[in-house]
């Protein structure tokens, strides 16, 4: 009979982890989940926001296109409380996410309405689309209907 010492039993393939190994590899597993998740929660949520101004925009400028093909004048709705947007041509609604808020900005003081001429011009307009600390502000320009979104930097904003 064979005998094998200590250290080399300790070796063998079959003899699996020590507790202590386990519950150490456990908690270095744990606290690099702790560590990126959160990031990758804003990243998510940073996608969303971005996702949701450009669906905006779209639906803006396809009410513009429809305005100057159409020749006649295309009003898009925006409601403020319920976060909806309702297409001038369509009828589509577009809800924002539960976690967004919309804001419209007018010239004339009549928030709530984006006017699309016949000719291409458009009322003056900005949306604002905040989640937490992000912001999309979604332009429309009066004199070419020109229709933009971008990201602005949330602490220049009330």
């Amino acid at each position: 009979m064979r005998r094998t010492s200590t250290a080399a039993r300790a070796r063998a393939p079959d003899a699996g982890f020590a507790l202590v190994e386990l519950m150490l590899a456990l908690s270095i597993a744990a606290m690099l989940v702790a560590i990126v998740l959160p990031d990758a929660r804003r990243q998510l949520d940073a996608m969303t926001a971005r996702q949701a101004a450009q669906d905006v925009a779209a639906l803006l400028k396809a009410d513009r296109n429809a305005a100057m093909r159409e020749a006649r004048r295309v009003t898009t709705r925006v409601d403020a409380a319920s976060g909806s947007i309702v297409s001038g041509t369509s009828g589509r609604t577009m809800r924002v996410p539960d976690a967004m808020t919309i804001r419209v900005e007018n010239a004339r003081g009549m928030s709530g309405f984006v006017h699309f001429h016949s000719d291409g011009t458009a009322s003056q307009a900005a949306l604002l689309l905040r989640s937490g600390e992000l912001l999309y502000r979604i332009d429309v320009t009066p004199l070419t209907g020109h229709v933009s979104a971008r990201p602005v930097r949330a602490e220049f904003l009330p």
